[in-house]
């Protein structure tokens, strides 16, 4: 009897750490992926949130354009990563309401280009624009498709520059 209930104590004892390992290393992904960030971006750390489970790690918050890059690389280098979901939404400095204006009317001139373009039209593409500079994402099944994207934003006036992160997916 004693060799029955020391079994059962032993399987539960192991069923809890076994179960328990999995937060355990989720726990130490998301560490150090704060860790790393906080070298480069202390301040990111107050506006970018990091969530990982089963290797996938979510990035929630806002954080500016290059900030966002460097903790999605970060990310996808840490141990035990297998994909990363990226749901940050860019935040820049302020701007004036005439600059503020500016760009709104870029992002939406863009995005009804993009919209009534027939090779595009459809897509889920996502246009933000940041002092005259116009960023793309989204998913597209064509490199043409990404293309012709940039280069319908590049044609409406008002915009600097065009910076294109549309993944293509066959």
């Amino acid at each position: 009897m004693k060799k029955i209930i020391l079994l059962l104590i032993l399987a539960a004892a192991g069923y809890w750490v076994w179960s328990h390992w999995k937060g355990v290393k989720n726990a130490a992904v998301t560490a150090e992926i704060l860790g790393r960030t906080a070298k480069t971006y202390p301040l990111a750390l107050f506006s970018v949130k990091v969530k990982a489970r089963h290797g996938i790690v979510w990035l929630t918050g806002s954080a500016n354009h290059q900030e966002e890059k460097r903790i999605v690389s970060i990310a996808k280098s840490a141990r035990g990563v297998k994909s990363v979901k990226n749901e940050i939404h860019l935040a820049h400095t302020i701007r004036t309401p005439t600059q503020l204006f500016r760009d709104l009317k870029i992002t939406t001139l863009v995005f009804e280009r993009l919209v009534t373009e027939e090779g595009i039209a459809g897509l889920k593409l996502h246009v933000q624009t940041y002092n005259g500079t116009v960023l793309l994402k989204g998913k597209v099944s064509h490199k043409e498709q990404s293309l012709l994207a940039t280069h319908l934003a590049r044609e409406v006036a008002g915009v600097k520059k065009v910076v294109n992160e549309i993944q293509v997916h066959s």
